[in-house]
């Protein structure tokens, strides 16, 4: 999985000279679009980028609740009753979106949990076999949650073809702008929420073969584990990871003991860095997940009244 299973996200014309609302929420939109512009031709992605993102979003759902506060926005939904179909499908929208939101939250948290626990055990310089153990551990995860990951990334890919082309029956009024704007807004989010979750998936970089630890080939130069050095910027902080422990795990087999601890002293510097990484990621998914459901509760209270 990588940043191709993203989709190109259109810029649309909104009337800026009419409120000062569009106008930001136009600022902000082009903001996030020139991030994805980015984002889709760089390999590979790390956590920091990607939070860059998270934070753009989040600034974009305050202009979007900005524009939904607009009386003028407000009555147009609100008097929309009679096509059930369109208010069904922004409803039922937010909630694919928001049920998305929190599997990868969930995945975020169980995933940091997974690397203190690591990192716990190299701290605590326990026995061979009990870091073995939490390695085991840590890469059995991975392997399971990229099934979660996939189905995730299935739903979005579903939810962004919805999000393709507005109506055609809309004409070209105050509603059709803000249904417009709802689905850049959803189009960029499931384009961000893409790039998390292949962050997270990573490639298949460490497999236990005959009960011992393989890497591919490539990721190693000349013996030494390709993180240390220029190949830094060849991987992401979760690849990285995987490198440095499997270096870790090969030291301890068949190098001096000093050698090993010099070994899993390096797999947790990249632990601790891939633990901040995902806290920053774990922040900002949060404040998205608030964003959008204080926009589907703006929502709802429009259609209600």
């Amino acid at each position: 999985m990588n940043s191709t299973t993203t989709m190109h996200v259109r810029s649309i014309s909104l009337p800026t000279r009419s409120h000062p609302e569009f106008y930001r929420i136009d600022e902000d939109l082009k903001k996030v679009q020139t991030w994805e512009s980015m984002a889709a031709s760089t390999t590979p992605l790390k956590a920091n980028t990607i939070q860059i993102g998270l934070v753009g979003l989040a600034e974009l759902y305050n202009s979007f609740e900005d524009v939904l506060s607009l009386p003028l926005t407000k009555q147009a939904l609100a008097n929309n009753h009679q096509n059930k179909e369109l208010v069904d499908e922004i409803l039922d929208g937010s909630v694919r979106l928001l049920d998305i939101i929190s599997t990868v939250k969930d995945i975020l948290a169980s995933m940091k949990e997974q690397v203190q626990d690591l990192q716990s055990a190299i701290r605590r310089k326990s026995s061979a076999g009990e870091i073995n153990n939490k390695v085991g551990a840590y890469i059995c995860f991975r392997k399971k949650v990229k099934k979660d990951i996939s189905k995730c990334i299935v739903a979005l890919k579903r939810m962004g073809n919805l999000y393709c082309e507005p109506s055609p029956s809309l004409e070209q009024d105050h509603l059709s702008m803000v249904v417009r704007l709802l689905s850049e807004v959803r189009v960029i989010t499931i384009s961000i929420f893409q790039h998390l979750l292949s962050f997270i998936s990573a490639s298949k970089p460490m497999k236990a073969r005959n009960g011992r630890w393989a890497l591919i080939s490539k990721l190693m130069h000349k013996g030494r584990v390709a993180c240390e050095g220029e190949h830094e910027s060849t991987m992401s902080e979760v690849e990285i990871v995987d490198v440095a422990i499997f270096d870790a795990i090969s030291a301890g087999k068949a190098s001096s003991k000093d050698t090993e601890m010099e070994k899993l002293q390096a797999a947790q510097k990249w632990l601790e860095k891939l633990e901040n990484g995902i806290e920053g990621l774990e922040a900002e998914s949060e404040f998205t997940f608030r964003r959008l459901i204080q926009s589907r509760v703006s929502l709802l209270n429009i259609f209600s009244n």
